[in-house]
């Protein structure tokens, strides 16, 4: 019992901290400016996401993720953590084991998903793919802001057109990468000016 208790506060902890590294890149994105409109669209969906957040009860805040191998894995740890969270992250991990099934088991259940698959194709790709995520029941997903802003537009259209309507955040640069890996892959500068930049 006091292990099964102990694995829950870590998993509490980590998606704190999870989403804590979120909200910061979300404010990178809200403080940029640009005249860009699909980066105004997710501009506006993050703003809103973030005031709705204000307003939100804890359980309701937080954002556990799930990050295991598969659905069998998963589900004890939803099922321990019953009505204390409302909202679970899928990643490309879970999702390339189990397929958007583990996705309409979670919606089916009551549940939010928050999809982090980082979408990064061509515009017309990565519209279709998050028109696909949307009819799964998704509250959010993410795109790689790397991708550009025409792909950024698409990814933010087809979101707003759907019935569900899920937020789109924009991931700059993953977490992973320093400085001296940046400049491997020709960008200049350093992370900060890299994800204001993107941002």
């Amino acid at each position: 019992m006091r292990a099964s208790q102990a694995r829950r506060q870590s998993l509490f902890r980590r998606s704190l901290c999870a989403l804590r590294l979120w909200l910061s890149a979300v404010s990178h994105l809200l403080s940029a400016r640009t005249k860009n409109s699909g980066y105004r669209l997710l501009t506006t969906a993050s703003r809103q996401l973030l005031n709705s957040m204000l307003m939100l009860t804890p359980r309701d805040r937080l954002i556990v993720a799930l990050d295991v191998s598969s659905a069998a894995q998963a589900r004890p740890i939803v099922q321990s953590i019953g009505e204390a969270v409302t909202t679970y992250k899928v990643g490309k991990q879970l999702f390339t084991a189990e397929g958007p099934q583990v996705v309409r088991d979670l919606v089916s259940s009551g549940r939010k998903v928050f999809l982090d698959l980082k979408f990064h194709d061509i515009p017309n790709t990565v519209a279709g793919a998050v028109k696909s995520a949307s009819a799964l029941g998704v509250s959010m997903m993410t795109v790689h802001a790397s991708g550009g802003s025409k792909m950024m537009k698409a990814a933010a259209e087809a979101a707003a057109q759907s019935s569900a309507r899920p937020m789109v955040l924009a991931v700059t640069v993953l977490t992973s990468l320093s400085d001296t890996d940046l400049n491997e892959l020709g960008i200049s500068g350093n992370v900060a000016a890299q994800v204001l930049r993107l941002g």
